[in-house]
């Protein structure tokens, strides 16, 4: 009896934490939905929901390919590393407005190398995951393909 209950209550804890899974990315995405469709339209806010709005999508067509962790575990994590990663990202910019150029210009270059060198599926199409890299006057320019988890990692490292 007592091996009985156990056995259901962990089938039941797997549905459980099945029907939780993407939390953290579904939030992210209604979050950047939201912004992207606020009638009182900021231009920077609208790049950087539409950023992640592509980022969540990308991640999410890439994710059904892979076999290590589950897509959603997946997911979430990097949707949840992704909007860490951009939090400190806009946070140092604000730490150096009325730095010089050359320090403003290295810290934005330690991110978008960051975001280019930790690449999540190792997806060839240049052109795709660097269009935010390549576009003029982004104020995301990060690449699609990225493990925000270890980018992040090498961003907080190099800030110690």
């Amino acid at each position: 009896m007592i091996r009985r209950l156990i056995i259901l209550t962990v089938i039941l804890s797997g549905f459980a934490i099945h029907a939780n899974a993407q939390e953290v990315f579904r939030s992210v995405m209604e979050s950047a939905q939201k912004a992207l469709n606020d009638p009182v339209k900021n231009f920077m806010k609208t790049q950087v929901a539409q950023f992640k709005i592509d980022e969540l999508n990308y991640l999410k067509s890439k994710a059904v390919d892979t076999d290590s962790l589950s897509k959603e575990e997946i997911m979430d994590i990097q949707a949840y590393f992704m909007s860490e990663f951009l939090t400190r990202y806009f946070t140092e910019i604000i730490y150096n407005e009325g730095q010089p150029d050359s320090v403003k210009k290295s810290m934005i270059f330690l991110f978008v190398n960051a975001s280019a060198v930790c690449p999540l599926f190792n997806d060839t199409d240049k052109a795709k995951i660097n269009k935010y890299i390549d576009a003029d006057k982004q104020i995301t320019p990060f690449c699609l393909d990225t493990d925000w988890k270890k980018a992040l990692t090498i961003v907080n490292r190099a800030m110690e």
